[in-house]
């Protein structure tokens, strides 16, 4: 077979003494690699855009769902309580606000999400959200069903003489969701904190006892219980533990 024919048959991959042939297999398998390389990449580059869509997506979802469940009488709250330890509220139209983003969770039995959403709410409401989870761990020890003898429900223990007034507020549907009891104990802190000029003692003992059984007590010169005193406690062990996790991130 002449060299002409050899072309033909074969075009680029011309046969002399068996050279060609593994001169055109190494070609062909570093072709290969480069392909599969560059497809990789492209791929890799491609996934990072789509997931990082697909993350903002979601989590503009999940701020636009919290703007959503926000009532008139929240707004309203958020905007007029100057009290708490928290971050400033910086509202627009009094619906949404801004975090330090410096949440760290908490080792407790509460999932991040939630927890994160504790923060979130409690700095809207200018209240620190290590009280709220002080609260949360002493009333209920994060048992969202929890419900008391006495008619106190889900996670910050909300009683049953206040669902009618949080529901007409709030919109309250269900006293064991876990976001709309966490909604509905802050609005009573909120109001609590707003009340009772920031005396955190004070505001944890009505928050505790009722306004009228608090009352009675500070008219006896008594402004702390071992209940205050105990979610106090909780919270500046929380806030150790925080002060550690901190730590453990910037070494």
């Amino acid at each position: 077979m002449d060299q002409k024919n050899v072309e033909k048959i074969y075009g680029r991959k011309i046969v002399r003494d068996g050279q060609g042939v593994r001169h055109t297999k190494k070609n062909y398998a570093r072709r290969f690699f480069m392909i599969m390389g560059c497809s990789f990449l492209l791929g890799a580059m491609f996934g990072s855009i789509v997931t990082g869509i697909i993350v903002h997506k979601n989590d503009m979802k999940k701020l636009m769902l919290r703007q959503e469940t926000l009532s008139g009488a929240e707004v309203q709250m958020i905007q007029s309580n100057p009290y708490g330890s928290g971050n400033n509220v910086i509202t627009d139209e009094g619906i949404t606000w801004e975090t330090d983003n410096n949440f760290i969770p908490l080792d407790v039995n509460m999932d991040r999400d939630l927890q994160e959403y504790v923060f979130e709410l409690s700095a809207a409401y200018n209240i620190d959200w290590t009280l709220v989870m002080a609260i949360i761990s002493h009333e209920s020890e994060f048992v969202s069903t929890a419900i008391s003898a006495t008619n106190d429900y889900g996670l910050m223990q909300i009683n049953v003489c206040n669902h009618e007034m949080l529901q007409d507020r709030l919109g309250i549907t269900d006293f064991l969701d876990e976001e709309q009891n966490i909604r509905a104990g802050l609005y009573v802190l909120s109001y609590l904190f707003k009340k009772y000029d920031g005396n955190t003692h004070e505001v944890l003992m009505a928050y505790n006892m009722g306004e009228n059984g608090a009352e009675r007590l500070w008219n006896s010169g008594v402004h702390s219980t071992s209940y205050s005193r105990t979610i106090t406690t909780i919270q500046e062990e929380f806030q150790q533990q925080i002060e550690e996790r901190t730590g453990e991130e910037n070494e």
